[in-house]
C-alpha cells in the first residue's frame, strides 16, 4: 500500500515548521535577556543613551552662542552621549561630562545639541543599554526594511 501524495505533504512541511521555531526562539533568547541582564556601572568612554527627552546644560554655551545657544540644549530619546568625565564618588556635585556622539556629517539643528557637543549630565538622564520594546521595534524596522 503506498500513501497517496496529499498524505506526504503535511510531513514535509513539519520540518520547515520545526526549523522555523527553532530559528525564531535563537533570535528571541538573546533579545530577551538583554534588556533583562544587570547595568554595569557607567564608567569614562562608554557610550550611554538618553533616557527620553532631555534638556541638558552645554559645558561651554559660548562656542554655540553664535548658533542660537544660550546655556541648554535638548537631547533627543536614545541620543548617543560618549563619557568623558565622571563625577567623584565623595562629591556631592553628580554632574558627568559627555560629548553627543553623532557623524561628522551632522548639523546642528536649534533647540538639539550641536554635534560633538560637550554637554554635562546628571545619572538619571542616562541609560547603558535599550529598552527591550526599543530593540523589538528597532529590529522589526529593520527587517521589514523601513
Amino acid at each position: 500500500m503506498t500513501a497517496s501524495p496529499s498524505s506526504r505533504e503535511p510531513l514535509s512541511r513539519r520540518p520547515l515548521a520545526t526549523l522555523g521555531t527553532v530559528f525564531l526562539l535563537v533570535m528571541l533568547i538573546p533579545l530577551t535577556l538583554y534588556p533583562l541582564a544587570p547595568d554595569e556601572p557607567v564608567s569614562v568612554g562608554d557610550r550611554v543613551l538618553a533616557e527620553g527627552k532631555q534638556t541638558v546644560a552645554l559645558a561651554d554655551p559660548g562656542r554655540y552662542h553664535a548658533l542660537g545657544y544660550k546655556t541648554s540644549c535638548v537631547l533627543e530619546p536614545h541620543d548617543r552621549v560618549v563619557i568623558l568625565r565622571m563625577p567623584q564618588q565623595s562629591s556631592a556635585d553628580q554632574t558627568i561630562l559627555g560629548q553627543r556622539d553623532s557623524g561628522p556629517e551632522a548639523r546642528p539643528q536649534f533647540p538639539f545639541c550641536p554635534p560633538q557637543a560637550e554637554v554635562l549630565l546628571l545619572p538619571h538622564q542616562i541609560i547603558k543599554k535599550e529598552r527591550l520594546s526599543v530593540l523589538i521595534k528597532e529590529t522589526v524596522r529593520r527587517l521589514a526594511g523601513l
